[in-house]
C-alpha cells in the first residue's frame, strides 16, 4: 500500500534535494502541494487507476528551476499535472502506455513560465542520474533571472554563472565535466 498523494514530499517547501522512486496511489508521485526549489524529480509514479488525478513527477506544486524527468502516471501529466513551473525543464516523462506526457493539456493544464518542455535540454547523463548541462543545451542562460532570490544551484554551484540564470537545477559552469552527486538538502 503506498501514499495517496505525495510519494516524496507532500505540503513541504523543498531546496535543493532530489526526489527520486517515490510512489503515490493518485496524484504527486514525486510531490504534491509542495514549494519546490532547484530540485530534481526523476522516475516517480503517480498510479491513479481512476483518471481523475496524476502528475507522476508532481501535482499542485510550485517550482522554480527544477528537472522533471523519466517520471510516469497512469494519465494526465507524467511529469506535472496542476502545477505552476518557472525555469524548469520538464521532459522525458511519460504515461504507463509510453506516450510523452510531460504536462497536462486542458482541465489540469499546468502554468508554465520560461519552462523547456520541448526540446532535449542536452543532460550530461541522464541514465546515470546526471542531470547536469551540456555546454550545447538550450538551458543555459536561458531562464529568467528576475524571479531569482536564491544564491546556489542544485548542487550548491552559483545559481547564476553566465548573461542569465540556466533552466532546470543545475547552473552550467563552463566545464567539460560537472557532477550532480553533490546535492544539498534543506527542508523548511
Amino acid at each position: 500500500v503506498g501514499v495517496r498523494h505525495g510519494g516524496g514530499a507532500l505540503g513541504g517547501t523543498l531546496y535543493n534535494c532530489v526526489i527520486r522512486g517515490c510512489w503515490a496511489e493518485d496524484d504527486g508521485g514525486g510531490a504534491a502541494g509542495s514549494l519546490l526549489y532547484n530540485c530534481v524529480i526523476v522516475g516517480n509514479t503517480a498510479n491513479d487507476v481512476g483518471g481523475q488525478f496524476s502528475g507522476g513527477g508532481a501535482r499542485s506544486c510550485t517550482l522554480y528551476n527544477c528537472t522533471v524527468y523519466g517520471n510516469t502516471a497512469t494519465s494526465n501529466g507524467a511529469g506535472v499535472d496542476k502545477c505552476v513551473a518557472y525555469n524548469s525543464i520538464i521532459w522525458g516523462n511519460t504515461l504507463s502506455d509510453g506516450t510523452e506526457a510531460n504536462t497536462t493539456t486542458g482541465d489540469g493544464a499546468s502554468t508554465l513560465y520560461n519552462c523547456l518542455t520541448d526540446a532535449d535540454p542536452m543532460f550530461t547523463d541522464a541514465l546515470n542520474y546526471d542531470f547536469t548541462l551540456q555546454a550545447n543545451s538550450p538551458a543555459i542562460d536561458a531562464g529568467d533571472s528576475s524571479i531569482v532570490t536564491w544564491v546556489m544551484d542544485c548542487a550548491g554551484n552559483d545559481r547564476i554563472m553566465g548573461s542569465a540564470v540556466d533552466i532546470g537545477a543545475y547552473e552550467f559552469d563552463g566545464s567539460i565535466a560537472q557532477t550532480s552527486d553533490e546535492a544539498v538538502f534543506k527542508v523548511i
